[in-house]
């Protein structure tokens, strides 16, 4: 039986464990992924990249460093050092060391963790479908891989950025339908990410190891989108010189992602609800079948089922995917993770030390609406980078659509064809009072939350009329107009 282990970076060197009293067998969504003998030191387990054992996080529920293991005599001890908790049994587990016998089983976020004796690990039929990993100083499992695996499997190189509990709720649906071999319907606004979830659900199905395949239905032309999905064969049509393997074809037992489904021609969803209901397809030209074994995860943007009553959708089709529903949020309604995205991005994107955020400009992301949500977020964050050559994003590097920008506090002119201009006395003279404000008067925390040095924030505020005595949030009277004199 072949393994459905997707851990391609492991090192495997051997399939029984030798030796130690205990492993534990790591178990994601149901399915066993590897197991490690008893550590020879202590053991980081986490999400961070100072973990020995880092793991994958899909309902965001990991800590930086969530576990740490330790060797006793012959057994071994576990000790939660998460800001979410674990739990061993169903019960919390506390910051202390707790021993660990066989049959218990911890829960960190959506892993479990299966403490077994070496006698069940190589007795098991399980044992010889999930490697066992030697531990050692220089051993590191990643469990979300390295780049080449992950370029070789068609992951995404995006995580999902958010703690929201919007997110978190989407993301742990996410992972209880991966467990399911069902059709999914994912829902969202444009650039909520639909395209990220599909991939988690194919990482976390049994599926992992198997292709993933994605098309956009709606950039695909119509007289070449049969040949796409299902192929072709050497003079199928005028030009078809060479046969042509189709992405259903392509993408085998894994899974096929087409995003924005209500775009297809009718036609096409004719020839896509037989291939669904039936389990075969025929390229185009061809006499023959192919078993069509992929599994199916659509996205839209639109309301199938009114799509449906309209005419504009079929509606055999709309019963035969609409098995599972996922809805993606709207970055408006994901709260805080609107700055975790835009620091990440500014993390991600820039070539040096990364730019911080000013009080101001946090507030102008937290109040913008984000009709483009994420993606937009993102060409917000790279064009503040392009226009930003200071230490702190500062208000007038955000470029926003004036007609969706929502002002807080002042206003600002954010759609630039050139380097923005310098700022207005008004506009330094706003942000200066607000920054001292959020600081609580501690000049020192202003000057950097504004990317100054303190003497420049002293000039600063004397030459807008700023108190520098007492209490800095209460101004002086502006220096007078020259050209009212």
């Amino acid at each position: 039986m072949k393994s459905t282990n997707p851990l391609a970076n492991l090192r495997k060197d051997s399939r029984r464990p030798r030796g130690p009293s205990q492993n534990l067998l790591f178990v994601l969504g149901g399915r066993e992924s590897f197991r490690i003998p008893t550590p020879a030191h202590s053991l980081r387990i986490g999400r961070g990249h100072d973990c020995e054992i880092r793991l994958p996080d899909p309902s965001c529920e990991l800590s930086r460093i969530h576990l740490v293991v330790e060797r006793r005599p012959g057994s071994m001890a576990i000790r939660d050092c998460s800001t979410n908790g674990s739990r061993v049994n169903g019960q919390a587990l506390s910051g202390t060391l707790r021993r660990l016998v066989p049959g218990d089983r911890v829960t960190a976020g959506p892993w479990e963790i299966r403490v077994e004796s070496s006698t069940e690990a190589t007795t098991s039929d399980e044992a010889m479908e999930s490697p066992t990993v030697p531990m050692d100083r220089s051993t590191l499992v990643e469990v979300d891989g390295v780049s080449d695996s992950r370029q070789s499997r068609g992951l995404c190189e995006q995580p999902i950025v958010g703690r929201s509990s919007a997110i978190r709720r989407c993301l742990a649906r996410a992972a209880r339908l991966a467990q399911f071999d069902m059709p999914v319907v994912v829902h969202g606004e444009t650039g909520t990410g639909k395209e990220l979830i599909a991939r988690s659900l194919h990482d976390l199905s049994h599926r992992a190891t198997q292709p993933y395949v994605a098309l956009n239905c709606g950039a695909i032309h119509r007289e070449t989108a049969a040949s796409t999905l299902f192929g072709h064969e050497a003079g199928a049509f005028t030009g078809a010189r060479r046969r042509r393997t189709g992405l259903f074809e392509e993408a085998g037992a894994g899974t096929i992602f087409l995003d924005e489904i209500g775009e297809l021609s009718p036609d096409l969803q004719a020839s896509l609800l037989r291939v669904l209901e039936t389990g075969e397809l025929r390229p185009m030209g061809s006499t023959k079948t192919i078993p069509a074994r992929c599994r199916l995860v659509a996205a839209t943007h639109k309301d199938l089922a009114h799509e449906a009553k309209q005419g504009r959708f079929r509606s055999d089709l709309y019963y035969r995917i609409h098995v599972a529903n996922l809805r993606v949020p709207s970055l408006r309604d994901r709260g805080d993770d609107i700055l975790l995205l835009a620091n990440y991005f500014l993390r991600r994107h820039s070539p040096g030390p990364p730019p911080s955020l000013s009080s101001l400009s946090q507030d102008l992301l937290r109040q913008h609406r984000w009709p483009g949500n994420v993606r937009e977020l993102r060409n917000v964050v790279l064009r503040a980078l392009i226009q930003c050559e200071e230490e702190t994003v500062r208000p007038e590097h955000l470029e926003f659509d004036p007609d969706t920008l929502r002002v807080v506090g002042l206003s600002v002119n954010t759609r630039h064809s050139v380097p923005p201009a310098r700022p207005t006395d008004a506009t330094l003279r706003a942000e200066l009072v607000e920054s001292l404000r959020l600081c609580q008067g501690n000049r020192s925390r202003a000057a950097r939350d504004l990317g100054i040095s303190r003497s420049t924030l002293y000039a600063r505020m004397e030459r807008l009329g700023l108190a520098c005595e007492g209490d800095p949030g209460i101004p002086h009277s502006p220096p007078a107009d020259p050209d009212s004199r």
